[in-house]
């Protein structure tokens, strides 16, 4: 029987050949839902229904981004801070917390038949781009902790798929009056309120808060084939580190060759 030591290497290895397995499976799952949804006309979406749809993000008002300085459609800011950690055994470490998430802005994605309203949230981001963060070691707040803000982004005319069910934007601004946490540009809100007294209260359908599920800066058609080759490399790799770990494993359990002792 192999030691503590020789069986800790190849069991945290198999435990992550595992996960990457189970992350695989579930974006397979995930890219065979997305390839059984029918897209809908953004020009005619139906109330109360799970849809998708995908064209050009189109800005009414910019925002500009808290790290990059970007004008953009659409950003979420998360601000973390620097906090320092101590074992009962005295030994300590540092990790970042988050203290604060924030999303800002919103658009119309604009396929040719239509326009429809979205707002995003930070849980329903799956963003192509990666997350830009401040490049200084974080700075110093009033309490002395460090503290750094990282971006995500939705530029203005890039492509733009949603997959939520969409509410009437009268819902949106009932929600706006009543005190809800959605920041927008004051003269997004203004351009908002004239479109209800247009076309009335259930006039205009847009996606927010929890109809909004997905929202990623991909056509539909790059979206798809993005997460079906990233299952596949998932399943691969994972599957090539759980069949080495496993025998790595096995073979420390026996002792390594005879007269030894493993690995």
């Amino acid at each position: 029987m192999g030691t503590s030591d020789n069986l800790m290497m190849p069991g945290l290895g198999l435990l992550g050949g595992v996960i990457l397995l189970v992350i695989g499976l579930l974006k397979r799952y995930k890219a065979g839902r997305l390839a059984h949804y029918s897209r809908t006309p953004a020009g005619s979406l139906r109330a109360g229904e799970k849809q998708l749809i995908t064209g050009k993000v189109r800005a009414p008002v910019l925002c500009v981004s808290p790290v990059s300085k970007t004008e953009c459609a659409f950003f979420l800011e998360t601000d973390e801070r620097k906090t320092e950690d101590r074992s009962s055994s005295g030994r300590h470490w540092s990790h970042w917390e988050t203290f604060n998430i924030s999303a800002r802005g919103g658009f119309y994605v604009d396929d040719g038949t239509g326009a429809a309203l979205v707002f995003p949230s930070g849980g329903c981001l799956d963003l192509n781009k990666s997350a830009q963060t401040d490049t200084t070691d974080g700075v110093f707040s009033a309490d002395g902790s460090a503290t750094r803000k990282t971006e995500r982004v939705i530029l203005n005319g890039e492509n733009a798929t949603v997959i939520g069910t969409p509410f009437p934007l009268g819902e949106l601004l009932t929600l706006l009056r009543g005190g809800a946490e959605l920041q927008l540009p004051t003269e997004f809100i203004n351009e908002l309120t004239r479109i209800e007294k247009e076309r009335g209260p259930n006039g205009v359908l847009c996606f927010f808060g929890p109809g909004a599920e997905t929202v990623s800066d991909l056509s539909y058609e790059d979206y798809l084939s993005g997460t079906r080759s990233s299952s596949s490399l998932f399943l691969q790799l994972g599957g090539i580190i759980t069949a080495l770990c496993a025998a790595a494993l096995a073979y420390a359990m026996r002792g390594g060759p005879a007269g030894g002792t493993g690995f």
